[in-house]
């Protein structure tokens, strides 16, 4: 117990903070609509997040993209952010992003709506 106390005194004191927030989306493409999928994240999710990383709404993101024969094919969007407020503010953040884009509606390859070839669970990872 004592080197809990010890470790957190030390950490604190070192102003180190652990506040960052990484959100992990894990994408299962469905019905082989791969093609699909990928065109509608890049032309989509990236561009919004290219959008926020500029105006500071977000500290960084990746689109990660696993083309493994072995598994099913799947797409990870991981999207990171300073802090707690930030996290609190994305849904207002990414309303004002999506209206800087000028569209009505998302881009898609195809006319399949998104539910027709995704299937997404996320994870929310607070104080990295």
């Amino acid at each position: 117990m004592r080197t809990l106390f010890t470790t957190a005194f030390l950490c604190l004191s070192a102003g180190l903070s652990y506040s960052q927030i990484v959100i992990i989306d894990k994408v299962e493409v469905l019905n082989q609509n791969f093609e699909e999928a990928i065109f509608y994240y890049q032309n989509n999710w990236e561009e919004a997040r290219k959008i926020a990383l500029r105006k500071g709404y977000i500290s960084d993101y990746s689109l990660l993209i696993n083309t493994d024969s072995g598994s099913k094919e799947h797409i990870y969007l991981i999207t990171k952010l300073e802090n707690e407020i930030a996290y609190q503010e994305m849904e207002s953040n990414f309303e004002k992003v999506f209206k800087s884009m000028n569209r009505d509606k998302p881009k898609l390859l195809n006319e399949k709506t998104p539910a027709a070839f995704r299937k997404v669970t996320n994870v929310v990872l607070k104080g990295l």
